[in-house]
């Protein structure tokens, strides 16, 4: 069997089973759903007519292979509804990802492979994609704003703080939205003032704290030569949102 066959037959709602989505009323405050959010450590959740239970998604019967196609657009999550229009569940990037390593597991030496036949997957991660685009980075000593910005600009979640040693850039570390939690959290928006680099290491310190010395924030690193399957196997293992590819 290929993988593109398991992707055109597997249901997406297979995936979240069980799952109990967390939704926010369509008549709360952003206020309020900001906080919403923030209590359930959540970067998003579906808003819903709380009258009707009313949602707008794909439905839960749609194969996987749908919602990838929805995700390599840039989206992180797609929401499933039920055929009266309900709320069924919330499958997100990371579901896909949890799935492909179940699949495909982390061989034991002397374990035989298993029979599925993934041609690209096989591929280093530079082949993965035709056309790879400068990292959009942002210097550790710019501001959180600064870093903000840019995502806001580049329509991304996620960016890179580097650091300039000669003419190399190194990196330090990365800043999501959902750290930004931490100065909705505490109201500590002076904060979004701070050097994204300090601000990265003073979310690692207390994100540490509040996981009993466990790093919450790690950077994973690849080679450019590393398989797309060892790539995702290691996102599976980290439950890591990215992995940067150091050259």
């Amino acid at each position: 069997m290929d993988i593109i066959t398991i992707l055109n037959t597997t249901l997406c709602c297979n995936l979240i089973k069980g799952q109990i989505p967390i939704t926010i009323d369509s008549s709360k405050s952003v206020e309020e759903g900001c906080k919403e959010l923030v209590e359930h450590k959540f970067t998003s959740a579906p808003v819903v007519d709380k009258s009707t239970g009313k949602i707008v998604g794909i439905l839960d019967y749609s194969p996987l292979s749908n919602a990838i196609d929805i995700f390599a657009g840039g989206i992180h999550r797609v929401l499933l509804e039920k055929e009266d229009g309900s709320l069924y569940g919330i499958l997100s990037q990371s579901d896909i990802v949890k799935f492909l390593g179940s699949i495909f597991p982390i061989q034991i030496p002397g374990q035989q492979n298993n029979s599925i036949k993934w041609e690209l997957g096989e591929k280093p991660i530079r082949l993965a994609k035709s056309e790879i685009t400068e990292v959009i980075c942002v210097d550790r000593y710019a501001t959180v704003m600064d870093a903000l910005r840019i995502m806001y600009n580049s329509s991304i979640s996620s960016v890179a703080i580097v650091e300039n040693v000669g003419s190399r850039k190194l990196l330090r570390g990365n800043i999501s939205i959902s750290d930004i939690k931490e100065v909705i959290k505490n109201n500590k928006w002076r904060h979004l003032w701070y050097p994204v680099g300090n601000f990265f290491e003073e979310i690692r310190k207390i994100q540490e704290f509040e996981n009993n010395g466990r790093d919450k924030v790690p950077v994973y690193i690849a080679s450019p030569e590393t398989s797309v399957i060892k790539v995702i196997q290691k996102l599976a293992i980290t439950k890591g949102h990215r992995i940067w590819i150091d050259i």
